[in-house]
C-alpha cells in the first residue's frame, strides 16, 4: 500500500477548457488515461510487468525491445522515472470543479519534468501537494515557467 500524496492544481479561468480536455474520460474513466497519460503518454508496449525468468519468453523480448526504445523495460520503471511521471500510478481518486483539480498520486507528487510539460499546455497554475505523513509543498507556474 503506497503513501498517498494529495495534490491540488488551481488554474485561471482562461485555461479551464484546456484542463477539461486533458481530463476528458470515457465511461470506464479512461480516454487518455487521466491527466498524466494525456500530458505525457506512456508507450503502450511498456504496459507489462517485468519478466522474472528467461522462461517468460515473449515478455523478455518485449522488455528488451522496450529497454532499447525507451530506456525502460516496463510500466513501473517508466512511470516512476523523474523524466516521466515521477509517480507510480498517475492521478487517481480525482475531483474536478472548474478551475480546481484534486487528485492523489502514489509515493510522490508529479515530477518537475511532468509539471513543465503541463505548463506548456496550461502556462499558469499552482500545484500544492501533501503526503499523508505531513510533508508537502507548492509550485507556481506563470507563463510556462
Amino acid at each position: 500500500m503506497p503513501n498517498h500524496v494529495y495534490n491540488t492544481i488551481e488554474i485561471d479561468e482562461e485555461y479551464e477548457a484546456q484542463l477539461e480536455s486533458l481530463l476528458d474520460t470515457d465511461e470506464k474513466g479512461w480516454k487518455g488515461g487521466g491527466l498524466f497519460q494525456s500530458v505525457h503518454p506512456m508507450p503502450p508496449s511498456l504496459d507489462i510487468s517485468s519478466p522474472q525468468h528467461e522462461s517468460d519468453g515473449e515478455l523478455v523480448k518485449i522488455a528488451e525491445d522496450n529497454l532499447k526504445k525507451y530506456g525502460h523495460k516496463d510500466w513501473y520503471s517508466w512511470r516512476t522515472d523523474d523524466d516521466n511521471w515521477g509517480t507510480k500510478w498517475g492521478d487517481y481518486e480525482t475531483f474536478y470543479d472548474g478551475c480546481v483539480y484534486q487528485f492523489n498520486t502514489a509515493w510522490a507528487p508529479p515530477s518537475h519534468q511532468f509539471l513543465h510539460r503541463l505548463a506548456k499546455i496550461i502556462p499558469s497554475f499552482v500545484i500544492s501537494y501533501e503526503e499523508e505523513t505531513g510533508w508537502g509543498g507548492h509550485i507556481e507556474f506563470t507563463d510556462g515557467k
